[in-house]
């Protein structure tokens, strides 16, 4: 007997039916809270309204992969990815300086994190790699074992390691070199005045 493939509601479908069932209860929740906000600058409320859909969509990819997770055999996460691989990144919006919007990463979790967890923690990538300061990792097209930065120079930002879900993750843009992820570690050793 042919086994039947599980399909799931697409999204927009999803998206569309909570919309039209609580349209209203959504307006009157956000007109309350709006209402608490002593100052906001209109321009930030608007990105972070904009965000929400972006928010939603990624919530739902995660809420798949753990379910498809949930019927693997061995129980690995679906999205596998490698320590030193580089990704696009939906990091989406932010609060005061904190990182935002689409970002290159570097992957920094273990084989065993990457495989199992649906987190992972990366370190990102900024376009401007003339001016590096003692804190920060040059990165060039030269230094990748695969892909092409679309900034050549670019720097790696070590103060700012994060943990995101795999959800987050999207496009493979290539892998770092062995000994550029030495020095990724040196720098990483160094922020966290890790000692041994």
């Amino acid at each position: 007997m042919e086994e039947k493939k599980k399909t799931y509601e697409p999204y927009h479908k999803i998206q569309e039916n909570i919309l039209a069932e609580s349209q209203s209860d959504i307006k009157k929740y956000f007109a309350n809270k709006i209402k608490g906000i002593k100052t906001i600058s209109f321009s930030k409320l608007k990105r972070i309204v904009n965000t929400l859909y972006s928010l939603c969509r990624l919530h739902y990819i995660s809420l798949e992969y753990s379910k498809v997770q949930r019927t693997q055999k061995n129980r690995h996460h679906p999205i596998l990815v490698k320590r030193g691989q580089i990704y696009n990144a939906l990091i989406t919006e932010n609060i005061g300086s904190e990182l935002c919007g689409n970002h290159l990463v570097v992957i920094l979790s273990n084989k065993n994190t990457n495989i199992f967890a649906s987190k992972v923690n990366v370190v990102p990538i900024e376009g401007d790699g003339r001016k590096i300061p003692k804190y920060l990792v040059k990165l060039e097209n030269n230094d990748l074992l695969s892909g092409t930065l679309d900034k050549d120079p670019s720097r790696i930002i070590i103060p700012e390691i994060i943990t995101i879900d795999k959800a987050r993750l999207d496009r493979l843009i290539g892998e770092i070199s062995p000994d550029k992820m030495k020095e990724v570690n040196n720098k990483i050793f160094n922020q966290l005045e890790l000692k041994n």
